[in-house]
């Protein structure tokens, strides 16, 4: 594995600390609080990235396993209205993301260095730069 490759790995699995930092701290109202007519709440936006992050994880993993991998996607707003985003709880979310991205990590670190695809590589970016916002 080499350093580009460990850090972005290590970015990945590290970036959920962030969402953490972010949300520490942060009432049932101010969670749930709508501040833009139209958009999402912070709950809903955490709910999301805890419904989404298995989805990115199956996907990478098809990548690794699969020759032909069919990418399996989802609607996020079909999620956000029919996923109960209101009555979950923020530490289990983030523990989700936090799981599943321990997992993946785990995978990753051990297949660099093998013959791997080159579409593996620019799902490693995009997902670590969605890791780090």
């Amino acid at each position: 594995m080499n350093a580009r490759q460990k850090q972005l790995v290590s970015d990945y699995l590290n970036g959920i600390a962030k969402l953490g930092e972010a949300v520490q701290g942060m009432t049932l109202e101010q969670l749930h609080c709508r501040p833009i007519k139209d958009k999402w709440t912070t709950m809903e936006l955490v709910c999301h990235l805890a419904d989404f992050e298995p989805v990115f994880a199956d996907r990478m993993k098809r990548v690794i396993a699969l020759e032909q991998p069919m990418l399996l996607g989802a609607d996020e707003n079909q999620f956000a209205r029919h996923l109960a985003y209101q009555d979950r709880n923020i530490t289990e979310e983030i523990a989700l993301i936090n799981l599943v991205r321990s997992q993946l990590a785990r995978i990753l670190n051990s297949i660099f260095g093998l013959s791997v695809c080159p579409l593996l590589g620019v799902m490693i970016i995009s997902l670590s730069e969605f890791a780090i916002c």
